[in-house]
């Protein structure tokens, strides 16, 4: 059974690519105005929502190997990205760079209205910027130029957590905050209210990892510096114990937390953050990448994620899938058009791919 990728890219079309085919469809019209910022799963089945630049969120649905939209509606501003709710099957959360946080809700499948707005940016004196935001059990957490890490609970649009900025520098200068990226260690089962994990890249070559439960500092607990540029797509494990990945994959996960960092030059590496040392380089991406995600596991699995295999799209337009062990790629499939967000799935729900 084969693996499929769902790629949205600057001109605004939608490719269904078969990753073992080497083949790949395109719904919509070119338009580089209606590029394709963002694209989440809708959960526990087999929609998903995509954000456009112009401010049109769309709900698209991939049956049989096609793909079809199925609802849209026109926001009053400039989507920058959109992530699925963890509270609510049938909502999603939409965020733009101004600050503005919308929950959308689906009404069968066939219309989406907004159901709560809160302005992060009218709280405040200084100008918002939103560069990234992420999902957990009760809440979302945001961050962006200078704008640092906050957890907000979305019934009140307050943030009930905020991080601290860094000491400063040996000439004693401020450090400037450009959080890039963000993720919850476990998103399923951290909360805002009782405390989560969370790590950051950011726009000056560094990564953080915040303790947000009450006894700790609002300070980052780790911080360090992975490069020479700006990161732009993390992840590390999702939704499971380390013991059960230890002993699933023993060669790759031998330590607490494992994360992928890569960055505007093409480098991709792999960083145990507990011993704060790089473990290895996955080889093979020449250009700035945009989104990573784990390819789905085998069905019947007791885990969500194949993670011995990691796919990921940019700006050389490619779409890449790496063995971790041998830290290459091992599958490409070029895509004409530079990418900016990817799904995986398959014909089952869950698959697993063959190289």
């Amino acid at each position: 059974m084969s693996t499929g990728a769902i790629v949205g890219d600057e001109t605004g079309l939608v490719k269904l690519v078969d990753i073992n085919g080497n083949r790949y469809d395109f719904y919509g019209e070119q338009s580089r105005e209606e590029k394709i910022t963002d694209m989440c799963w809708k959960s526990q089945d087999e929609n998903f929502w995509l954000v456009r630049e112009s401010g049109v969120c769309e709900m698209w649905n991939v049956e049989n190997s096609v793909l079809r939209k199925i609802a849209d509606l026109t926001l009053d501003v400039k989507a920058a990205g959109v992530v699925k709710s963890l509270q609510n099957e049938s909502e999603a959360i939409c965020y733009s760079e101004a600050g503005d946080i919308m929950v959308l809700k689906s009404r069968k499948n066939t219309s989406l209205k907004v159901v709560a707005s809160h302005s992060i940016s009218s709280r405040k004196a200084e100008p918002v910027s939103i560069m990234d935001c992420k999902s957990c059990s009760d809440g979302i957490g945001i961050g962006g130029k200078e704008t640092d890490l906050q957890l907000i609970d979305l019934n009140t649009g307050v943030a009930t957590w905020r991080a601290k900025n860094v000491a400063n520098d040996k000439l004693s200068l401020r450090v400037p905050v450009y959080i890039s990226q963000l993720c919850f260690l476990n998103p399923e089962t951290d909360s805002i209210s009782s405390g989560s994990t969370v790590l950051t890249g950011t726009g000056y070559k560094q990564v953080r990892l915040y303790d947000t439960r009450e006894h700790s500092s609002r300070k980052p607990t780790m911080s360090l510096e992975i490069g020479e540029h700006r990161v732009t797509s993390l992840t590390c494990r999702h939704s499971c114990s380390s013991e059960a990945v230890s002993t699933m994959y023993p060669d790759v996960y031998n330590s607490g937390i494992t994360a992928y960092i890569a960055d505007t030059a093409g480098n991709f590496n792999v960083w145990d953050l507990r011993m704060r040392r790089r473990l290895h380089r996955l080889h093979g991406g020449c250009s700035s990448v945009r989104d990573v995600q784990f390819l789905p596991a085998t069905p019947g699995s007791e885990q969500l994620y194949n993670y011995n295999y990691l796919a990921s799209v940019g700006l050389d337009r490619y779409l890449r899938v790496y063995d971790v062990k041998k830290h290459k790629s091992v599958k490409s499939v070029y895509l004409k058009s530079r990418s900016t967000a990817l799904l995986l799935f398959s014909e089952n729900c869950r698959s697993t791919v063959s190289f």
